[in-house]
């Protein structure tokens, strides 16, 4: 099952609303964003929760002194790559106000990450034009683009980066196929069915304390990941794996006497999922190794 969680990011001041003026008709316009919000979806079943979608709702408005002969407005994201992709826009003749209508624009992310890739730093855009009757021309241009009667505004700002990952994974330890490891329902499933007090009664298998809930379990593959002094090595099953020092959180098997673990076992699959570069979490278990 797929989760997702929310975030937002401010409005960047330098996209603020500009003034201009006629001096034919005395009529001053300004335009303002309301609202743009990159709301960023990540996918919470897969530790370290990978972006899956980014929404752009969006609103503005022109407000006019008088009624002008045509008012248009595009807002635009404009994604990693460069392209722009319009979140909200609006077109009126001979009004006064103009509110935007929102486009629905979402950029889903790419599997495996490529073109249409969501991760990275966007933009916003708006570009306004406002235009006069034929014949009048504009005294003030507020710093935009006159040409005749038609004025162009156009303001261009960094909105902020969106991250591949809800998780910082800039010092995680890759496979050495280069794929990230990730934490996946079915890998804890078997941690809770064969490394539990309460899921077996195998001598054969260390435990982990009953106080050891998923956060913590997160909390534990990070480091190990992060361990770069525990390599990755191939098992006699064809996974990745590695072990590194753990205290506090389980105990060894019985066969080993069922003492107090001090280090832990992390096993990824060495193919990982070629769709997501990802390596997926195997099991993870307390080690009968001694670390101390």
């Amino acid at each position: 099952m797929t989760g997702s969680a929310a975030q937002s990011v401010s409005t960047p001041k330098s996209a603020a609303a500009r003034t201009t003026s006629t001096a034919a008709a005395g009529t001053n316009c300004s335009d303002g964003l309301i609202s743009a919000d990159g709301n960023a979806a990540y996918d919470t079943s897969r530790y370290p929760n990978k972006l899956t979608q980014i929404a752009w709702p969006a609103e503005a408005v022109i407000n006019c002194s008088a009624p002008v002969y045509e008012l248009k407005y595009t807002m635009y994201a404009i994604d990693p790559q460069g392209t722009s992709h319009p979140i909200a826009t609006g077109d009126c003749l001979g009004c006064a106000t103009l509110s935007t209508t929102k486009t629905g624009y979402a950029c889903n992310q790419a599997v495996p990450s490529g073109p249409g890739n969501c991760s990275g730093l966007w933009k916003l855009q708006k570009i306004s034009i406002w235009e006069l009757p034929p014949g009048e021309t504009w005294s003030n241009s507020g710093g935009c683009v006159p040409a005749g009667s038609v004025l162009t505004c156009t303001v261009t700002a960094d909105y902020g980066n969106a991250s591949l990952y809800n998780v910082s994974t800039t010092d995680w330890q890759l496979t050495p196929e280069g794929m990230l490891p990730a934490i996946t329902s079915t890998g804890l499933a078997d941690i809770r069915t064969y490394h539990y007090a309460t899921g077996t009664t195998d001598p054969s298998k260390s435990l982990f304390n009953a106080d050891v809930d998923a956060n913590k379990l997160a909390e534990i593959f990070t480091a190990g990941v992060k361990d770069t002094g525990a390599p990755w090595y191939l098992n006699a099953n064809g996974y990745y794996e590695k072990d590194f020092p753990y205290s506090g959180v389980g105990k060894k098997s019985a066969r080993v006497g069922g003492g107090k673990a001090t280090g832990i076992e992390l096993v990824v699959a060495s193919h990982g999922d070629p769709t997501q570069k990802e390596a997926n979490l195997v099991t993870m278990y307390p080690s009968d190794r001694d670390f101390t």
